[in-house]
């Protein structure tokens, strides 16, 4: 019977010493808080008696430009009885079209051959249809950072027998495209900052740190402009399609209450 009475004494001092244990460490740790606004961008902590305030803003920067680099994609035609005769009308065009070019300020490392083709002709109200020949096409693509340059190159190459324009892609250089991008980044950077200030002085708050920098980009897509050979005969107007580039940025702040 004894024993019973000190096992129920001990049980019970050693529930109240666990009791007041913990009690002594919630009544000592630091108040964690913790609440977030209803559009969920914003979240208030409080630790160690600081009020934290952190924000999510997107940040948009936008450039508007003009391509620099035009690329002309031309096909060169020939025709004959044979395979070899077709072959050699169309390199003969062909080369009289380099040579033109050359001429008027392309060099060799702005040509680019696109496409080799032989194809046979056929009679199809023969029964059946019969080869009466070959026609073989080449394809070359020219490049210009000139857009005056680009429409006289159409006339020229024309001109020496060239019976295809497919048409003036309008693209920008690596090296534009790296500075829009670049610029572009800091509008959005600097558009995210005047959001988040705004908002800063209207709560009374004041930004004091930044936890992190989301960055996306969006490129214009390579433009084409077609060709076509009835206008070939007088020089050809050539105009520029305006391009935007644009980049957004996700920048979370800590904000806190101003002192």
């Amino acid at each position: 019977m004894m024993n019973r009475v000190n096992a129920t004494f001990w049980t019970s001092v050693s529930t109240l010493v666990l009791v007041g244990v913990l009690l002594a460490v919630f009544i000592t740790s630091p108040a964690a808080i913790q609440q977030t606004s209803e559009n969920k961008n914003t979240t208030l902590n409080a630790t160690k008696g600081n009020v934290k305030t952190i924000l999510s803003i997107t940040g948009v920067g936008s450039i508007k430009y003009f391509p620099d680099t035009f690329i002309i994609s031309f096909t060169a035609i020939g025709q004959g009885n044979t395979a070899e005769e077709a072959l050699r009308l169309c390199s003969m065009k062909l080369g009289r079209t380099v040579e033109a070019l050359k001429n008027n300020g392309v060099s060799e490392k702005d040509m680019e051959t696109t496409t080799i083709n032989l194809y046979p002709l056929y009679d199809w109200e023969s029964k059946p249809p019969k080869i009466i020949g070959y026609e073989a096409s080449y394809g070359l693509n020219v490049k210009t950072n000139s857009i005056e340059l680009a429409g006289k190159l159409i006339d020229v190459a024309v001109n020496v027998g060239i019976e295809r324009v497919g048409g003036i892609f309008f693209t920008t250089s690596k090296e534009v495209l790296e500075s829009l991008r670049n610029e572009a980044i800091k509008l959005a950077l600097r558009d995210a900052e005047i959001k988040a200030n705004l908002i800063a002085e209207s709560l009374n708050l004041k930004i004091s740190g930044i936890q992190s920098i989301q960055v996306s980009v969006s490129e214009p897509p390579i433009r084409i402009q077609p060709a076509y050979k009835e206008t070939y005969t007088l020089s050809i107007p050539i105009y520029l399609p305006e391009e935007e580039y644009t980049a957004t940025v996700s920048v979370t702040y800590e904000m806190e209450p101003k002192t």
